[in-house]
């Protein structure tokens, strides 16, 4: 049975499927990061500042079933064009089982963009969702330029964009989890650094931020749980294998 999100949340704790992994094709590790923070950091209460993780294999399995992506249920998140908010509800939205990846695909400005995360940072923006839900619930966050170092959490994903398709792409880029204040509200916003692709030279890829409301904010978490994607692979796989 399901666990609803919040319950999740409020133990901030999330359990990776005890399944076998498969080793990822190596890319190369010659990548710059472009960083988009500028100015002074301000020390504030928001966040801890976390490192960007090591994935460890055994923990976050890179392989869960032999299975084709599975769509889950759209999601509404947010951009900001001068200072103010756009909805952006996002449909093209997947879990991969044979990667343990899901993929976020949508348009931001003249790109095509698509997000993918891996267990572990699933698991960080979620551990940083709890963060940004109990503090905005307590009124106690700080409304201060969002940065690396009072990011909630900062973790490793993979960026592609392009015009008419995602063409160009990292697998090395990274995200980091914050607050930013927008007419006197609380907002959480996943940050992407421009990052150098891997996929041709001399390319970079636009920085973005992805905004959510507390509301928006719990209903996509609900849907990157590892429990709630495993119990969607088990659903499809029911119905797949039966005999």
């Amino acid at each position: 049975m399901k666990r609803t999100v919040w319950a999740f949340l409020a133990t901030a704790t999330l359990g990776a499927a005890a399944l076998s992994s498969c080793k990822t094709s190596s890319t190369s590790d010659a990548v710059l990061a472009a960083y988009g923070d500028t100015g002074s950091y301000q020390s504030t209460a928001i966040g801890t500042g976390t490192a960007l993780p090591t994935v460890n294999a055994q923990k976050y399995p890179t392989f869960v079933a032999d299975i084709d992506p599975i769509q889950l249920d759209e999601f509404f998140g947010m951009s900001l064009s001068f200072n103010k908010l756009k909805v952006k509800q996002i449909s093209k939205f997947y879990f991969v089982p044979r990667s343990n990846n899901i993929e976020i695909y949508y348009r931001s400005g003249a790109n095509s963009l698509c997000l993918i995360f891996g267990q572990q940072a699933r698991e960080g923006i979620i551990s940083a969702a709890t963060k940004f839900i109990e503090m905005q619930e307590a009124s106690t966050l700080v409304d201060a330029k969002p940065t690396s170092a009072n990011a909630f959490y900062s973790g490793a994903c993979e960026v592609f964009w392009g015009v008419a398709t995602p063409a160009n792409g990292t697998t090395k880029g990274s995200f980091h989890a914050n607050c930013k204040f927008i007419d006197g509200l609380p907002y959480f916003v996943l940050r992407f650094p421009s990052t150098l692709a891997t996929t041709s030279q001399n390319t970079y890829s636009p920085y973005e931020e992805l905004y959510f409301s507390p509301t928006q904010l719990k209903f996509f978490c609900e849907q990157i749980q590892q429990e709630n994607l495993q119990a969607r692979v088990d659903e499809v796989a029911s119905r797949a294998f039966v005999y």
